[in-house]
């Protein structure tokens, strides 16, 4: 008999990249922050890293203005228990035309080193 999980999601995360790299999330509406639990940490550093990796694809040869980036995921709803999917958000505007927009987007999942360690095998032990 297959365990079926309640669907939670996650999130959002949101973080703002401004023109000149600075990393910040952008609080809740009031004010508080929205980093309350371990999977909020890999949310967050899932959208750091995708709004940097913006600006290290354009690199000196394409103008980018503040990036914004939400994260949301969903909760896997079988065993064991993980993140069955993450949804990544980027503001339209950071650069001028959509087809570069879409370029960068997809070079910036290829070098994004969070999104692709979320791929990699865990090893857990005790330290020595």
């Amino acid at each position: 008999m297959k365990i079926r999980l309640k669907p939670k999601t996650f999130g959002p995360i949101h973080i703002h990249v401004d023109g000149e790299g600075g990393l910040s999330e952008v609080p809740a509406t009031d004010g508080q922050s929205v980093l309350e639990s371990p999977v909020d940490a890999v949310l967050y550093g899932l959208a750091a890293c995708i709004g940097r990796s913006i600006r290290l694809a354009a690199g000196a040869g394409i103008a980018v203005g503040p990036i914004d980036v939400v994260v949301e995921a969903a909760k896997a709803e079988d065993l064991p228990n993980r993140l069955a999917r993450f949804e990544v958000r980027v503001a339209p505007g950071f650069v001028e035309d959509d087809a570069t927009a879409a370029d960068l987007l997809a070079k910036a999942k290829k070098i994004c080193t969070v999104s692709n360690t979320l791929t990699a095998e865990v090893t857990l032990s005790l330290a020595d």
